[in-house]
């Protein structure tokens, strides 16, 4: 199915304020913001990509941001980017792409889906994500984060959002059926003063009986 976007040769895009236009930086503080750039040399075409570095900074985390608009609650989105770094031991901690899908109103409209590496082809890394919008959803961020590595750096290319045909998968009697969201839940919970790890154990297991009612799928 056709693009809804697709960003490459980001050294031929028309620039704002520096920026390809569309795409914006974010940092959480100013004060840890990595260094943001176009590399006109990069790119999977040796076209231009777009590049965040460490800055010298451990602390340092952001990501380049692009609103596509046009959602439309329910439909099947698969989106996908490549990435390559220079510098980078843990790849996962550091490079993250992620969907937020967003309200009429802008407001968040579920959790961030999250893109996960499924390919590699020569020094680039392929990121892929395929997810039904939310009900409500008439847009989405597209977020390529980096962060935590001072001398590492990560350059992002072949940017692409798509409407997908739904997926149908097998129940347990082997019908096919709709996808459907997973609950999952965290407890986060530091037993002080008890007695023994039994009873430590114990304070967990109460935990996880008190979240029963909200009926997770999973609990961590």
């Amino acid at each position: 199915m056709p693009s809804i976007v697709h960003f490459r040769d980001f050294a031929q895009l028309k620039r704002v304020d520096g920026a390809p236009e569309g795409w914006t930086t974010w940092t959480p503080r100013a004060e840890i913001s990595p260094r943001f750039a176009v590399d006109a040399a990069a790119g999977r075409s040796g076209r231009g990509a777009l590049k965040i570095d460490g800055n010298d900074n451990p602390a340092a985390y952001g990501a380049w941001r692009h609103t596509v608009a046009g959602i439309v609650g329910g439909r099947v989105y698969r989106f996908t980017a490549y990435y390559r770094v220079e510098g980078v031991q843990h790849e996962r901690r550091c490079v993250s792409a992620r969907l937020d899908w967003r309200d009429e109103k802008g407001n968040r409209a579920r959790p961030p889906d999250y893109a996960l590496d499924v390919d590699r082809v020569g020094a680039w890394r392929k990121v892929e994500h395929v997810a039904a919008a939310p009900d409500n959803a008439r847009s989405v961020v597209i977020e390529l984060a980096f962060g935590w590595c001072a001398q590492g750096a990560v350059w992002w290319d072949d940017i692409q959002l798509r409407e997908d045909r739904p997926s149908p998968v097998l129940d347990k009697e082997g019908r096919r059926s709709g996808e459907r969201v997973v609950r999952a839940m965290t407890i986060y919970h530091r037993p002080r003063g008890t007695p023994s790890a039994t009873e430590s154990v114990e304070q967990f297991c109460r935990l996880i009986e008190s979240a029963a009612s909200q009926k997770p799928d999973l609990i961590c």
